[in-house]
C-alpha cells in the first residue's frame, strides 16, 4: 500500500488512558520505523503513571500506535502545526526522524527551552535532524539514544560538536524479536511455501532499475524458493510494474494476505535482502542471515557488514551469495550467527535505557526554566561493542 508523507496526513493522537501522569510528553514518530522504535518505551513509561502522551504521527506509524495503544485523534482543523503552535511546552519531547521535518522544526522555534530527546532507529537516521541543528536551523537535542556504540561512532565522526548527547541505549524494537517459531509456521503455512526456503527482499526506495538489474542477477537462485517482495509504503512504483519485472524472468513472488504484516514475514523468512532497512536489522536480532546488497553510491559498508554480522554483495554476485546463505549450517552461516551473537545481543534492555533518559530529562509539566543541561555519555551497554576499530574514531570538539 502506498503511503503519503503530505503534513497534511499527520495525526495529533492522545493515549486516552495516560491522562494521570504529573508530566506531559509528545512524541513525534511519522514512519514505521519510528513507531517501532518509540512504542516500547512509551509502553513502560505510560505504565508508570508518570506521563501523558500526544503523538504527532501519519500513515502505517499511525496505524502500528493505534493498534497498540488506546488513542483518540484529536487532531485540530490546522493540523498538528497548530497543535504545535497553540499548546503549552510538554515537559519533553520524544523524536524520530522522518523523512520531512516541517513539524518538528516548528516545534523547537515555538519551545525553543523544551528539552528533546532523538531516538535513533537506524544507523544516521538522526543526521537530517542533526544538520539541521549544526546549522542554527533547529534547536539541538538534549539527548541522542543510538543503536550501539557503531552508532554512537558515526555520529561523533560527523557530527563531533553533539558527541557528548549521545547515549548508547540500544534499539526499543529489538528487544523481544525471538521466540517467534509458532508465529512463522502459521506464517508460511498461509503463504504456501510449501517446504521452499522463505526469501524476502525489502525495497527501500531503489526503483524498478535497480530491481531490475537484481532480479535478473539472481533469478535462478529466487526460482527455487518462496519469494516474497515487500515495496516500500512510500515507493510511487506501481506493484504492476514490478509485477512484470518478476514475470520477465521467471520470477513469482508470492501474494501476501492483507492481515499478514511486513513483521509477520520477517518473523517467517529465511532469509532477508534490501540495501538500507531496519527490517533487516529485526531480521539480525531475530538471527535471520541477511544480504545487504552493495549501494554504488555508498563507499563506506553498512555497520552490520562491517561487524560480519551480516552479508553483503554486489547485485551481480547476488544470486551466489543467496544460494550460499540457504545451505543448512554452512561456515558461512556459522560466522554470521557469531557476529550476530556478539554485537547485536538479545533482550538488550533498549527500552528501559529510553525510558531512563526520557525520565531523566523531562522538565515539570508547567516549567518555563533553561533546558537541562546534558550529562556526558554513559558507559556503553555490555553487549553493544563497536565493529570498528577505535582508531577510526573522531575526536569530539567544536564544529
Amino acid at each position: 500500500m502506498k503511503e503519503s508523507s503530505s503534513e497534511a496526513d499527520t495525526r495529533v493522537l492522545r493515549v486516552a488512558d495516560s491522562f494521570k501522569g504529573q508530566r506531559h510528553a509528545w512524541v513525534f514518530a511519522c514512519d514505521p520505523g519510528g513507531a517501532d522504535a518509540s512504542l516500547p518505551a512509551i509502553q513502560r513509561l505510560r505504565a508508570s503513571s508518570e506521563f501523558d502522551f500526544h503523538i504527532v504521527t501519519r500513515g502505517r506509524a499511525a496505524q502500528i500506535f493505534s493498534a497498540n495503544l488506546s488513542t483518540v485523534d484529536v487532531t485540530p482543523k490546522g493540523g498538528a502545526s497548530q497543535f504545535v503552535a497553540e499548546r503549552n511546552s510538554p515537559s519533553i519531547a520524544v523524536v524520530t526522524v522522518p523523512q520531512r521535518m516541517s513539524t518538528e522544526v516548528e516545534l523547537t522555534s515555538t519551545h525553543p527551552e523544551l528539552p528533546i530527546v532523538l531516538i535513533e532507529d537506524y544507523y544516521r537516521s538522526s543526521f537530517q535532524y542533526l544538520e539541521l541543528a549544526r546549522e542554527g536551523r533547529i534547536e539541538a537535542p538534549a539527548a541522542i539514544c543510538a543503536m550501539d556504540q557503531m552508532a554512537e561512532a558515526l555520529i561523533s565522526d560527523t557530527y563531533p560538536h553533539f558527541g557528548d548527547l549521545v547515549e548508547v541505549t540500544g534499539q526499543p524494537a529489538f528487544d523481544a524479536l525471538h521466540g517467534e517459531e509458532a508465529v512463522a509456521e502459521r506464517v508460511k503455512q498461509r503463504l504456501g511455501t510449501d517446504m521452499r526456503p522463505l526469501v524476502t527482499f525489502m525495497s527501500s526506495f531503489e526503483g524498478p532499475t535497480f530491481v531490475e538489474g537484481f532480479v535478473a542477477a539472481a533469478a535462478d537462485a529466487l526460482r527455487e524458493t518462496a519469494f516474497v517482495f515487500l515495496q516500500h509504503p512510500r515507493d510511487g512504483t506501481s506493484p504492476e510494474e514490478y509485477n512484470q519485472i518478476f514475470h520477465k524472468q521467471g520470477v513469482f513472488p508470492l501474494e501476501v494476505p492483507s492481515d499478514v504484516t511486513n513483521d509477520h514475514i520477517g518473523a517467517a523468512s529465511d532469509l532477508i535482502i534490501g540495501r538500507r532497512s531496519t527490517t533487516l536489522l529485526r531480521a539480525i536480532h531475530r538471527r535471520k542471515p541477511t544480504i545487504h546488497l552493495q549501494d554504488p553510491t555508498e563507499s563506506d559498508p553498512l555497520p552490520p557488514v562491517i561487524s560480519g554480522a551480516s552479508a553483503s554483495a554486489s547485485v551481480q554476485r547476488s544470486g551466489a551469495l543467496i544460494q550460499d546463505l540457504l545451505v543448512p549450517n554452512s561456515s558461512i552461516l556459522r560466522k554470521l550467527h557469531e557476529a550476530m551473537e556478539l554485537h547485536y545481543p538479545l533482550n538488550s534492555g533498549a527500552a528501559e535505557r529510553v525510558t531512563n533518559v526520557v525520565q531523566r530529562l523531562a522538565r515539570p509539566t508547567n516549567s518555563r526554566g533553561r533546558k537541562p543541561r546534558v550529562q556526558q555519555c554513559r558507559a556503553p551497554h555490555q553487549g553493544l561493542q563497536s565493529p570498528m576499530p577505535s582508531s577510526r574514531r573522531s575526536p569530539r570538539g567544536a564544529l
